[in-house]
């Protein structure tokens, strides 16, 4: 049977980060906040996918945002039960991930939370220093943060810890030296750590504009990442991917969906997914990212698609590439290259930003830090 990872949007937050650039909005300006209403819409379209694919094999869920830790007990308890209903299996079994941000607030709901049954937690920290966390627009504090993973640990469950670096606070390198050492004492077994990116439309663009240095140079980054890498390899910590790192192979089976290139499929506002239909093409599906209107989609026809379009083995190609090279397993040669393709590869090999073996083309670490040109390389 054919796999399917599940990916839950809930594209509301408490408050807006100045860096963040995802589907999201507050939930005080919700088009309604009838839970009901909500829970039909997923169920609806959960229930218009489950038809329109045949039977799958749900291997993960995740549910991201937004600020999903803040959904309505009863929605995602709704949720939970209606794709276990409609797949034929338990999501006891699989991997079921909920973001959080480490408030006082969501510390009261964790536990009902994990008694429905998310297994795995991926808290947002992003900082353990209350001014960088005021500077990134964060609301919780340092402490509220720790208070959270202590809990997390205290209690033996599964999460992943996300820092934020290579800002205008880690000019200094010290500064971000010690808090990754205390990251790494306060996590789990997962930790993604995501260098700050300046994106199109967000107010941090805008700050940028204006002339206030909010990242570090190139270089500057460069160095912090080449730290990092060492640093936690030292340790035992592998780095599975571009940004993220385990112990004992803790990996986020999720993620490791969209880098594989396998099936996934994306629910709720502003979702987007990447599914084999039944005619064997795989399409690229993009849903509505207004609230509004993806709640009246799904009313009206069962789902809130806004565009789907089949994808050309070639974009197929530069997708899987675009994801596989930032594993470190690398991207998985399922057809010979041309020769032309060959010739560039050759190049990179040659300049020790590749290697290359039977299965798979990996990037080194020299490779993994020009990620984003290498892949302008092969493409002109």
């Amino acid at each position: 049977m054919q796999t399917l990872a599940l990916y839950i949007h809930w594209p509301f937050c408490a408050s807006l980060c100045p860096y963040c650039d995802f589907t999201r909005g507050l939930w005080s300006q919700a088009p309604t906040q009838d839970v009901t209403v909500w829970l039909k819409a997923y169920k609806q379209e959960l229930s218009y996918w489950c038809h329109r694919l045949g039977p799958r094999k749900i291997t993960s869920i995740f549910f991201g945002g937004g600020t999903p830790s803040l959904m309505p007990l009863p929605l995602l308890e709704g949720i939970l039960i209606h794709i276990d209903k409609i797949f034929k299996q338990s999501h006891s079994f699989i991997e079921v991930t909920l973001e959080m941000n480490p408030t006082g607030v969501e510390l009261k709901k964790l536990q009902d939370i994990i008694s429905l049954g998310v297994n795995r937690i991926s808290v947002g920290v992003q900082s353990l220093q209350d001014k960088i966390l005021t500077f990134l627009g964060r609301k919780h504090s340092a402490q509220e943060a720790r208070t959270v993973l202590y809990w997390l640990k205290e209690r033996g469950v599964r999460f992943s810890l996300d820092l934020m670096y290579a800002h205008a606070y880690h000019q200094n390198e010290e500064v971000w030296q010690e808090e990754l050492k205390e990251a790494v004492h306060l996590a789990g077994n997962h930790i993604s750590l995501y260098q700050l990116t300046v994106e199109a439309g967000t107010p941090f663009h805008r700050y940028k504009k204006q002339g206030n240095r909010l990242t570090l140079d190139s270089a500057a980054a460069a160095d912090l990442y080449v730290w990092t890498d060492s640093y936690l390899e030292f340790l035992g910590w592998q780095g599975y991917e571009i940004s993220n790192y385990a112990l004992k192979e803790e990996y986020c089976s999720h993620n490791l969906s969209y880098w594989r290139y396998e099936d996934y499929l994306g629910i709720g506002t502003g979702a987007h997914g990447r599914v084999t239909l039944p005619c064997a093409t795989k399409y690229a599906i993009v849903n509505d990212p207004r609230p509004e209107c993806w709640l009246n989609r799904c009313t009206t026809s069962g789902n809130g698609i806004r565009r789907e379009y089949p994808l050309k083995e070639e974009a197929q190609f530069k997708e899987r590439m675009l994801m596989g090279l930032r594993l470190k397993e690398g991207m998985s040669l399922t057809s010979p290259l041309s020769p032309s393709f060959r010739l560039k590869i050759q190049d990179l090999k040659d300049a020790g930003y590749v290697v290359e073996d039977k299965a798979s083309i990996q990037l080194t670490r020299e490779g993994r830090l020009r990620l984003d040109g290498i892949l302008a390389f092969l493409w002109k």
